[in-house]
């Protein structure tokens, strides 16, 4: 299914106008330039920064570009199938729900939609099925990458996080409930803490949610 998903949307793949708008803010940082000190940004900093890695990586073209995202797109396609035949205990039903996410034909730069949810899904699940601290861990490094995607990806990763660990954990009590959730949000607030160390010192938390950082300039009286 992997295999098949990443063909499909590579072959097929399309670079619609709106796809520019993250890539340019990936060459201006490039270019030395940083989201909210320099140019606006509506809280995707590490969407920029993947896509200017790969810029970097592969040199100014579009083919690193359509790599990358067809891997990921065809990774949340197989990790569909694998949570709806685990869940369904049907491989055949596994394989129709992957077909529904190719089906869709989501926009290409949309590509967090598809593989945010399922990476989240498939760690939490590995976290019910064997606690562990490096589970925990993981699934915390992946809700500041969802928040730093876009915002709301990380609350809404935060809050099923939250809930598949106390769910978890119920049974041992509420001490290990409470042990669990401060442990995932503590480790979240550490990873995260550089960014939010980064925005206060630019001006920012206003201009995080789309303002921007706007420099002054002489005005025509």
């Amino acid at each position: 299914m992997f295999v098949a998903a990443f063909l499909v949307r590579f072959l097929a793949f399309r670079f619609y106008d709106d796809h520019f708008d993250h890539l340019s803010s990936a060459v201006q940082m490039l270019g030395g330039e940083l989201p909210v000190r320099d140019f606006a940004d509506l809280g995707r900093p590490l969407k920029y920064a993947i896509s200017a890695v790969v810029q970097a990586v592969g040199g100014p073209n579009l083919l690193g570009e359509a790599l990358l995202i067809s891997t990921l797109l065809a990774t949340g396609t197989a990790l569909t199938a694998w949570a709806a035949a685990r869940a369904t205990n049907s491989t055949a039903l596994g394989m129709f729900a992957a077909l529904l996410v190719v089906g869709i034909f989501s926009r290409e730069y949309g590509y967090p939609k598809i593989v945010l949810p399922a990476l989240g899904i498939w760690l939490a699940w590995r976290y019910v099925e064997s606690p562990s601290r490096q589970r925990l861990l993981a699934l915390s490094v992946l809700t500041v990458a969802a928040f730093l995607i876009r915002y709301d990806y990380g609350f809404y990763l935060a809050v099923t996080s939250g809930v598949a660990i106390a769910g978890r954990r119920w049974s041992d009590g509420p001490v290990a409930v409470a042990r669990a959730v401060v442990g995932y949000s503590l480790v979240g607030l550490l990873l995260v803490s550089p960014y939010l160390t980064y925005l206060f010192a630019v001006g920012g938390f206003d201009a995080a949610r789309g303002r921007g950082h706007r420099a002054s300039a002489p005005r025509c009286e």
